[in-house]
């Protein structure tokens, strides 16, 4: 056999022959099919699996199955730390797969078995990509490498399983949870994508994706989650966005005839947001009919209600989406071309859940001067009959808005149509003030006084609580641009709620804390021990919140009154600048906080009462000695157990965390009074002793109480106990009285002259010096003279029938003798004539020597302009009048999160209603509001300051009309 021949044998292919173990590796099935072949039942089987001893316990030791385990775990430690060269590794490994598939593709078009390896090799590049997702500070070196050119063209890859895989690649890549963790890195990142114009290769790829795939739905759901991470990231580029193509895609995808999906959630969603602070994009829905397709989509909530919490999401968003178009002058027009006025006042009829979104569209509509058209349009469709109902009574069936800001959109509905209706319309309007015995006024009266209380209460919250506090309350209603600081308990950031949340899937992100927590019973309380003479930081004591405290050693509270189960403790407290305070009892608080998901009763025991506490503190230590873990974050702490369940949450407030406090909380305070106290105030506020003394003797049925109680300090039985000295009040001089021997004293606040005699001189000796001509000759004033004060006069009686005289304090003068103090002539002399000076520039107007106040006022400003006291400057385009600026702790913003908003829409109408309606409308205003305690002068001050604060709203003429309106309507009044 020569060598080729011998090279060129093949055995005779034959079966294989399977041997014993092969046939016990078989499984149940073949082995069935085994028997089969060789003729035997069922049954047979049966008896032959049976007869297999199965080993109960593993075969391997304990020794093996500890190396085992520490040889898993060390392979699974064990692995290549992400840092630049594995980096550059992958991205190298990705542009080799992905040049040798182009390749592969330009050599084979028409055979796809030749380059169908490459593209698997391309598919397993890009996954391995992926991991750069984790370290985002490597950002910079994808950007350098050119990786995110060489991926966003693979958008246009001619095989759509590769560009959907992009398209996950980049939504990891892009997500803002990364991107904040390294600002530089992602600075880079967007940068190269925004100088690739990927915004529109990802339209391209849209248009090709068959939404029926389900992998090509997710790609289409990644897309938007792309678009919405790029935009948050970076709002500019919003208009990039639109102007791409996205608003065309988005109007045509609301369009499409198919069942309600996620993917038109977020469509209504990524809407929402490239209409909110983008006017450029508002024009262009305008143009391209985008106010017709949001009221063909919203016309079918007028009779049905959405099936689910997604659809209603969605329907919010396009309410929102045509609240933002509305912003715009041109868009009104469109909107009152297409019925939407028409529209809106159905659904707020039919009682159905978008009437909600339909009344702050009818908000956004009506106001300005551009919606005048649209107020005139909306009172002839009988409208007023729609709105007027809902400002009698706040609906409360299917509500989504709260009451204030239902009362706030329908307050500023009707102030709107004051301001723009004419003609008829106008009187129409008027006349719904009338009916009823004026009922429509009573209502506004009443709105009056709830958001005058409110407004009160929130100025008061901001002395106390500092400008610190401005974070913690509610924040401006969605009308007005406000973001709010609630928590999401879908995707866990703050800013907005669940039912407003942009992660539309579910299972792709981690399960909240909360549903952890529901799998724990939720009545279980937790109790929190501790002891404690350890220092803190006094100061002032505010209301009874409660912070957590690291610094602290134990908890302690200012209010003795929450305090339950107490006792007597003497013991000093040394706190942090070295000063003493006393600790007088201990005992046991309860509070009832809010963890986000319920509330919870909470029970903190040996809590030392400290009374000169600024607020109540938690201890972390004693917290911690229970068992329990303190997670401090940027924003808020919780306080959790072993199973992770939240037991308390606080907010941060400043540099301090604040518990928060559920609702119920001011109901649980009350709760824990004492018997003693209770019984103090029911029995007209008795002594301690008198109320042992009646229970005691048993003299009132139910009086008992523990014999070692105490009577708490009682603020009303200390304020009616205490006494006063009057405060001397300035008064001018002006000259005596004819009649009596008594002074002529002028008030300047309230302009009025009095006789009295009461008086003390502020520089009596000067005053006689220069008008000594003009006093009595009989009186001596060499030696001694009077001087008169404020206090009561004494009361001397020599036994003597009749009404004791009266003697006033009379004191030396200590002043010098010496001559040359009076040598000088004075420099001015008084005539001693009462003169009312101006207030105002119209009141100095109306006087004859108009043009030496005016002179004066020049020479006055002249001499500031040359001495360089100032200098005038133009204002900037984004800088608000002098009377909106605000301070740096936003205090103006946070009344009119207040309320305040609310109360100048109110004050607004009674002003309108009283000048422009009939006299009885302003008799019942004034009737009310003096009975009540309220006054002309703060309707007046509330919209001074309103005309004061009207921004940059609408064009400038148009702010100096209204102002002028405003002010003419409080001078009226």
């Amino acid at each position: 056999m020569d060598v080729g021949e011998l090279l060129s044998f093949k055995p005779t292919p034959t079966p294989k022959r399977p041997n014993e173990e092969d046939s016990d590796s078989d499984d149940d099935q073949s082995k069935a099919s085994k028997y089969r072949r060789l003729g035997k039942t069922k049954s047979d089987y049966l008896l032959h699996t049976a007869s297999i001893v199965l080993p109960k316990e593993p075969v391997i030791s304990d020794k093996e199955r500890e190396d085992i385990l520490r040889f898993v775990e060390t392979e699974a430690t064990e692995g290549d730390v992400l840092d630049e060269t594995v980096v550059k590794k992958l991205v190298l490994n990705f542009e080799k797969k992905a040049l040798r598939n182009r390749e592969m593709r330009i050599k084979f078009p028409d055979q796809p078995e030749k380059f169908m390896d490459s593209e698997i090799d391309l598919h397993e590049a890009l996954q391995d990509l992926s991991a750069v997702a984790t370290v985002p500070d490597q950002y910079p070196l994808l950007v350098e490498l050119k990786c995110v050119n060489s991926l966003l063209e693979l958008l246009s890859h001619d095989n759509t399983d590769i560009s959907t895989k992009v398209v996950n690649l980049l939504q990891e890549l892009t997500d803002v949870d990364i991107l904040h963790e390294s600002e530089e890195g992602a600075e880079e990142l967007i940068n190269a994508m925004a100088e690739a114009e990927a915004p529109a290769l990802l339209l391209h790829n849209l248009a090709r994706l068959d939404e029926q795939v389900p992998d090509e739905r997710d790609a289409v759901h990644n897309t938007l989650g792309i678009i919405e991470n790029l935009t948050e990231f970076r709002p500019e580029l919003c208009s990039e966005v639109a102007k791409q193509g996205f608003l065309q895609w988005i109007l045509k995808r609301l369009k499409l005839k198919v069942p309600f999906d996620g993917n038109k959630l977020y469509a209504t969603e990524i809407l929402s947001i490239l209409l909110q602070t983008t006017p450029d994009n508002r024009k262009l829905l305008g143009e391209l009919d985008g106010i017709d397709v949001l009221l063909q989509q919203l016309a079918f909530y007028k009779r049905n209600d959405p099936s689910g919490a997604e659809e209603q999401e969605a329907m919010e968003n396009m309410f929102d989406s045509l609240c933002c178009a509305l912003m715009e002058p041109t868009n009104r027009d469109r909107f009152l071309r297409g019925e939407g006025l028409q529209l809106m006042n159905l659904m707020l009829r039919e009682k159905k859940m978008s009437r909600n979104g339909s009344l702050k569209v009818l908000d956004h509509a009506l106001a300005g001067p551009e919606g005048r058209d649209n107020c005139n349009k909306f009172v002839d469709i009988l409208g007023l009959r729609t709105v007027f109902p809902l400002f009698m009574k706040t609906p409360k069936r299917k509500r989504i808005l709260t009451v204030d800001q239902h009362e706030e959109h329908v307050v500023s509905i009707i102030a709107s149509m004051l301001r723009n209706c004419q003609g008829s319309q106008r009187q129409r309007l008027l006349a719904k003030f009338t009916e009823n015995d004026l009922e429509k006024v009573d209502r506004l009266l009443e709105l009056h006084f709830k958001y005058m209380d409110k407004v009160d209460r929130t100025e008061k919250e901001m002395e106390v609580m500092g400008p610190e506090t401005v974070n913690v309350s509610a924040k401006i209603n969605d009308s007005h641009g406000q973001k709010n600081n609630f928590e999401c308990y879908r995707c866990g950031r703050r800013g907005h709620l669940a039912r407003e949340c942009r992660t539309k899937n579910i299972s792709k992100h981690k399960q909240s804390g909360q549903k952890v927590e529901n799998s724990v019973d939720n009545n279980q309380k937790t109790t929190m021990l501790l002891s404690t003479t350890e220092e803190i930081m006094l100061g002032k004591k505010l209301n009874p919140i409660w912070c957590i405290n690291s610094g602290c050693t134990g908890h302690k509270c200012n209010d003795k009154q929450i305090i339950d189960d107490f006792r007597r403790q003497d013991a000093e407290l040394n706190l942090a600048n070295y000063d003493r305070t006393q600790i007088t009892c201990t005992g046991k608080v309860k509070i009832s906080v809010d963890t986000g998901s319920e509330e919870r009763q909470i029970d903190i025991e040996k809590v030392f009462y400290v009374s000169d506490l600024r607020t109540n503190l938690l201890s972390v230590a004693k917290v911690t000695d229970r068992g329990f873990e303190v997670h401090f974050r940027k924003n808020d702490a919780i306080v959790i157990d072993n199973n992770n369940k939240i037991h308390m949450r606080a907010d941060r407030v400043g540099n301090l965390y604040y518990v928060r406090m559920s609702q119920n909380s001011v109901n649980n305070f009350e709760a824990v009074k004492r018997s003693i106290d209770i019984w103090h105030q029911r029995l007209g506020h008795l002594s301690e002793s008198d109320l042992k003394a009646m229970a005691k003797s048993s003299l009132v049925h139910g009086l008992t109480f523990k014999s070692d109680e105490k009577l708490s300090e009682c603020k009303i039985c200390i304020s009616e106990k205490q006494t006063c000295t009057p405060f001397p009040k300035k008064r001018i001089f002006v000259g005596y009285d004819i009649q009596s021997k008594a002074y002529r004293i002028h008030d300047p606040t309230t302009r009025k002259i009095a006789v009295t005699r009461d008086v003390k001189f502020m520089n009596e000796t000067a005053f006689r010096h220069e008008y000594k001509e003009i006093l009595d000759k009989e009186e001596d004033t060499d030696e001694e003279h009077m001087r008169i004060d404020f206090h009561e006069p004494i009361e001397k009686n020599e036994t003597k029938a009749g009404r004791p005289r009266k003697e006033y304090h009379t004191l030396k003068d200590n002043t010098s003798n010496s001559e040359s103090e009076f040598d000088e002539p004075p420099d001015q002399i008084s005539a001693g004539i009462a003169m009312i000076e101006p207030m105002t520039w119209k009141d100095i107007e109306k006087r004859s020597d108009l043009n030496l106040w005016k002179s004066a006022l020049e020479n006055e400003y002249l001499s500031q302009i040359k001495n360089e006291t100032w200098e005038i400057v133009p204002r900037p385009k984004d800088r608000k009048q002098e009377a909106e600026e605000l301070d740096d702790d936003g205090q103006y913003l946070r009344r009119l999160s207040g309320g305040l908003f609310t109360l100048q829409l109110i004050d607004r109408i009674i002003l309108e209603v009283c000048t422009a309606g009939p006299s009885t409308v302003k008799q019942r205003v004034q009737r009310v509001l003096s009975l009540r305690g309220g006054s002309l002068k703060i309707i007046r001050h509330v919209m001074r300051e309103y005309a004061g604060n009207l921004g940059d709203a609408g064009s400038d003429d148009w702010r100096q009309q209204e102002q002028q309106h405003i002010l003419q309507l409080v001078d009226k009044f």
